[in-house]
């Protein structure tokens, strides 16, 4: 199988008055901003090593970009100081993967990616021509993986449980950033009151889930965290695919008597799926 996963993305901007101004009691203003996103293209096979037993195997290209751009506007200088950095990301990972079905009312996958390298195109254009300049570099990516659950309940009704872990405390490549670094790791969870019937008589599945994740970076020395909630449902597709799945979600993450920032958000999700986790 193939396809495509927005595995991580970034998008924040920072605004504040300079520190070091020529005049301290006139600073000037200056914007940080970051955006980017990290994708996973997987080309994955299967076998059926037994009716309860499957086991895959896959190959990750990882590519993306993350820019950065910065801007002061500095009172009488003329020419504001301003650059922008991309980091153009290219590597390939091994994926595994196993999972145990149908045993009495449980069913457990399990993935492992293990740590790769990652080929990394530094871009740098500022205001002057001497200002622009192209380098390369290598980054330690982290080792990935995660494990699921599934129980079937009495009735309709079916638990799942989902863990997942990246060594981040590990990663070496960009000097800057590997002191604040550290592991992420979540849990999710749902419940699912599954479909039952067809055609008009079709009662749609309906789904409420939620989560807890560390982040993998710190903010002042400590620890971002997230938490969210989310209810779902799912629509019944013909043709090539399964089903399209939708589900509202609610969630914040930081906060501001731990690590002095904090963020709410409510988000709608659209994907069409072949079964795999929902929450």
């Amino acid at each position: 199988g193939t396809g495509f996963e927005a595995r991580r993305s970034t998008q924040w901007t920072v605004l504040h008055d300079a520190a070091a101004s020529p005049d301290p009691a006139d600073p000037y203003p200056e914007t940080l901003e970051r955006e980017g996103t990290l994708f996973d293209f997987p080309f994955e096979v299967g076998v059926q090593l037994h009716p309860k037993v499957r086991a895959g195997m896959g190959l990750l290209l990882v590519r993306g970009t993350v820019r950065q751009r910065y801007r002061a506007v500095v009172p009488g200088a003329g020419t504001d100081p301003a650059d922008v950095r991309e980091d153009v990301y290219e590597a390939e990972a091994l994926k595994l993967a196993l999972g145990l079905y149908d045993l009495g009312p449980v069913s457990v996958t399990g993935f492992y990616v293990p740590e790769h390298q990652a080929d990394v195109e530094v871009r740098v254009r500022g205001v002057t021509r001497d200002s622009r300049r192209e380098s390369t570099r290598t980054d330690t990516m982290p080792a990935r993986l995660g494990a699921g659950m599934r129980l079937d309940l009495p009735g309709r009704w079916s638990l799942g449980t989902d863990y997942r872990w990246e060594g981040w405390g590990a990663y070496e490549g960009r000097s800057s950033y590997e002191d604040e670094l550290v592991d992420e790791w979540s849990i999710h969870a749902g419940l699912e009151l599954e479909e039952e019937g067809y055609g008009r008589r079709r009662q749609a599945p309906w789904r409420l889930g939620g989560w807890y994740r560390r982040l993998h970076y710190q903010l002042q020395g400590q620890d971002v965290t997230e938490w969210g909630a989310s209810l779902g449902t799912a629509i019944d597709l013909r043709g090539v695919f399964s089903r399209a799945d939708l589900a509202l979600q609610y969630g914040r993450t930081g906060s501001l008597d731990g690590n002095g920032a904090q963020e709410s958000f409510f988000r709608l999700v659209f994907s069409i799926t072949g079964g795999e986790k929902w929450y």
